[in-house]
């Protein structure tokens, strides 16, 4: 109502005027800030700016009250002693201290690493990306998308620890085990890896539940010769992890569940092959389908040209979202997926998924589609655009279906 975005974690709180910003993310775990034109010292002058060539050695000081104060004081009272100040470096003669992100918007409940009788705190065992000082990268809207050396290090150990708590899972596969008991093998994994959890709530879909896109529920049991979708990711220094696999509960797919898993796998290898700097976001989507649309069509599923049927979007019935989604601070990370002049084209730093997928839900299985009606397969991993093509950050976790099946507990 009155125009400030405020972002707070116990103690600590920070507070924006929305007219300086153009856009800021705020959440109850992080706050980041990013592509400003000015941020103006709002406790003395608030309509006051600090013109570009003071603000690029701007130093900025988050004012901190105790515990007790803020619970006692009022909204206002916390707006104007919580505030975001920024001071010219030519005051200073020092350079700014440096600190870190997590050092920054740390819970208070932070558990002692050294500790051996305690469980281990968020993100202990990994490295946090440090900032220097408290400067802020305001060079441009793309400071989100293009992670720097120090987030690409967080992003791979929240991957590490995500295809950690896959194995996990995968051994707890079973026909006649709860999907629930799968979802606790793979959460305890993320936290004995010294993750602070799971980035988003843990998918085990059995049977048709591995249909539903977001199917969090986990409650039923497995069924004999069911396949198993799980889809997690650990997150880990407040950067998160995000891997799909689809098995086989008995240990061995079937042949029409190997036909299915087939498609797919090769989907996602042409998607992969797609991401190098300057090719578009919406060609790795284009690569994926092309191999989706083919398959339907070796299937019996879809019948007719692979142009036509890609002007008609005849899969959306069976693969009915994008390939990828920017990942980094968030799962699904604030980034754009086209411009004016069309599709985001990739750059060296940016990270996100791959994870095509088919899903033949009983409700439009008909015809030559019944045959696989209650499949539902999907590979995902996180990739990094490299200055030469790209690296699968969570390739240690295979995919292969002899491996996959390898993978599983009833082996």
């Amino acid at each position: 109502e009155d125009g400030y975005f405020v972002g707070i974690q116990h103690p600590m709180a920070l507070v924006l005027r929305k007219s300086d910003m153009k856009l800021i993310s705020v959440s109850t775990k992080k706050v980041k800030v990013y592509e400003s034109a000015y941020i103006a010292p709002l406790m003395e002058e608030p309509d006051a700016t600090i013109p570009p060539e003071e603000f690029e050695h701007a130093e900025v000081k988050i004012l901190q009250d105790s515990a007790e104060e803020e619970s006692s004081n009022t909204g206002e009272e916390v707006k104007k002693q919580h505030v975001l100040s920024i001071k010219s470096m030519s005051d200073h003669n020092k350079p700014v201290p440096h600190t870190t992100a997590v050092e920054l918007f740390r819970p208070p409940t932070q558990l002692d690493a050294s500790a051996q009788t305690q469980a281990p705190g968020p993100g202990e065992g990994v490295v946090v990306p440090e900032h220097h000082g408290y400067s802020l990268d305001l060079a441009s809207g793309l400071e989100r998308l293009r992670k720097d050396a120090e987030e690409i290090e967080a992003i791979r150990a929240a991957a590490r620890i995500s295809v950690e708590g896959h194995r996990l899972g995968a051994a707890a596969i079973a026909e006649g085990v709860g999907e629930w008991i799968v979802e606790a093998a793979v959460d305890a994994g993320f936290r004995a890896g010294g993750a602070t959890g799971p980035g988003f709530a843990t998918i085990v879909g059995s049977g048709a539940n591995a249909c539903i896109l977001h199917y969090v529920e986990n409650r039923d049991t497995i069924a004999e010769g069911a396949l198993v979708l799980l889809d997690a990711g650990a997150e880990a220094a407040l950067y998160n992890g995000d891997i799909t696999r689809t098995y086989p509960a008995c240990g061995r797919f079937s042949d029409t569940q190997r036909e299915v898993y087939g498609v797919v796998e090769t989907a996602h290898r042409a998607a992969v092959g797609q991401v190098t700097p300057g090719v578009t976001i919406a060609s790795v989507h284009d690569a994926a389908t092309r191999q989706i649309v083919d398959g339907l069509v070796a299937l019996g599923v879809l019948s007719g040209s692979t142009e036509e049927l890609l002007r008609e979007a005849a899969y959306r019935p069976f693969f009915p979202h994008q390939t990828s989604h920017w990942l980094g601070l968030d799962v699904h990370d604030p980034g754009d997926y086209a411009k004016a002049d069309g599709s985001r084209t990739l750059e060296p730093g940016m990270v996100f998924t791959i994870e095509p997928g088919l899903y033949f839900r009983p409700s439009v299985c008909e015809g030559s589609a019944a045959h696989f009606s209650g499949i539902g397969v999907r590979i995902e991993d996180d990739v990094l655009v490299t200055d030469k093509g790209c690296e699968v950050l969570t390739a240690s976790l295979p995919t292969a279906e002899h491996e996959v099946e390898a993978m599983v507990g009833f082996h």
